[in-house]
C-alpha cells in the first residue's frame, strides 16, 4: 500500500517509522524543505508526493489539518488525521458529510483508545463490573518543556493552541467509555511563567446523557512526573486506570498489569496498533474506531471549554 505522510515533525516521524515496520510504501511531504529532505534520507523514503496514493496520514500543525483533509476528500482518498481534528470547527461537519457521501474513510489519531489498560476499563464497564456509572475524574499533567526535550517548546503547536486541544484525549476517551456528553463549566488560563500563547491549565466539568458527571484536569506545568489516570465510580464499585503504572484496579484490586501478558509496555505499541487499524480500515476490513464524526464531537467540547475558560476568568467574582 502506498501511504503519503504529510508533516515530518515528531508524530509524523513516528507514523513513518511504524508504517515502514508494517511493510508499507511511504511517501512524505513537508513545507519545510530541509526537514523533508532530512527525514526522507533518514528513513529512506520518497520525498515526492505524487498521486495517486492509497491513503494519507496528516501530521501537520492543527491549523493546516482542514486543508489537507479537504484534499483527501476531493481525491477520494482514505485519510488519518492526527488530533485534534482541526483548530476550529468551521465547515467541518459539511466536509465530513462530503466524505461520508463519497465513502471516504476518516480516522482521527486518539491513540489512547489503543492503550491495553484503557481497553480493559472499557471491557469491565461493558461487563457491568461497577454497575451504573455515577461520576468520573480524569487527569493529565506534564511539564511542556519535557515533552520533546530536543525541541524548543516555545515553537510547538501546544504553546500556541493551549493544553485543552492538545490534551483532548481525556475528552475523547471519556466519550468512548461513558457515551455522549457536553461541557457544563471550565476554568483555566495561562497561570505559569511558560512562554506560550495558549492556556497552560484547565479544569472542566462534563455532563453525559447517561447522567454521569465527570471532572477533567489538564495542565502542562506539573514538573514532578508524568501523570495520566482516570477513576470511574458506579453503583457497585470503582475502576481506576493509571497510565504511568500501566495498571487497572477494580475496587482497589488489581485487574490488569501489562507484565501479566508477558511483555513490558511500550508506548509506541499504541501508535503501531492504531496504524494497523487504519490500514485495515483502508482495506475495508474494519470500521474506524475514532471516526471523523468522533473527532468533531471531541473538538466541539474542547473548543467550548477554551471559550468558556476565557470568559470565566474575565467575569469571576472573588470573595
Amino acid at each position: 500500500m502506498k501511504v503519503l505522510v504529510i508533516g515530518c515533525g515528531n508524530i509524523g516521524e513516528r507514523h513513518i517509522s511504524n508504517l515502514l515496520a508494517l511493510k508499507q510504501e511511504v511517501l512524505v511531504h513537508d513545507v519545510d524543505q530541509n526537514r523533508l529532505e532530512e527525514v526522507a534520507y533518514r528513513y529512506g523514503v520518497n520525498p515526492r508526493h505524487d498521486f495517486p496514493v492509497d491513503a494519507m496520514v496528516i501530521c501537520t500543525p492543527p491549523e493546516h489539518h482542514k486543508h489537507y483533509l479537504e484534499s483527501a476528500v476531493e481525491l477520494g482518498c482514505p485519510v488519518f488525521v492526527e488530533k485534534p481534528l482541526a483548530d476550529d470547527n468551521e465547515g467541518l461537519a459539511t466536509l465530513l458529510g462530503e466524505a461520508k457521501a463519497k465513502k471516504v474513510a476518516v480516522c482521527v489519531g486518539y491513540q489512547l483508545r489503543f492503550h491495553p489498560g484503557l481497553r480493559v476499563v472499557k471491557k469491565l464497564l461493558d461487563a457491568d463490573a461497577i454497575g451504573t456509572p455515577l461520576f468520573a475524574h480524569a487527569q493529565f499533567s506534564q511539564y511542556l518543556p519535557n515533552w520533546h526535550p530536543e525541541q524548543n517548546y516555545k515553537t510547538s503547536y501546544t504553546a500556541k493552541l493551549g493544553i485543552i486541544l492538545d490534551a483532548s484525549h481525556e475528552i475523547d476517551y471519556l466519550r468512548w467509555l461513558l457515551g455522549e456528553g457536553s461541557l457544563v463549566a471550565c476554568t483555566g488560563g495561562k497561570r505559569s511563567d511558560l512562554e506560550i500563547e495558549g492556556e497552560d491549565m484547565a479544569a472542566m466539568l462534563l455532563q453525559f446523557k447517561s447522567g454521569v458527571s465527570a471532572t477533567v484536569h489538564v495542565d502542562m506545568v506539573q514538573q514532578d512526573r508524568y501523570i495520566r489516570w482516570c477513576l470511574i465510580t458506579g453503583t457497585k464499585g470503582t475502576l481506576k486506570w493509571d497510565y504511568a503504572q500501566n495498571k487497572v484496579f477494580l475496587n482497589s484490586i488489581q485487574r490488569f498489569d501489562h507484565r501479566q501478558v508477558g511483555k513490558t509496555f511500550e508506548p509506541n505499541d499504541m501508535y503501531l496498533d492504531e496504524m494497523k487499524h487504519f490500514l485495515a480500515v483502508v482495506e475495508g476490513k474494519e470500521k474506524p474506531l475514532v471516526s471523523g464524526e468522533d473527532g468533531l464531537k471531541t473538538l466541539q467540547v474542547a473548543l467550548a471549554a477554551k471559550k468558556m475558560q476565557s470568559q470565566v476568568v474575565s467575569t469571576a467574582r472573588f470573595l
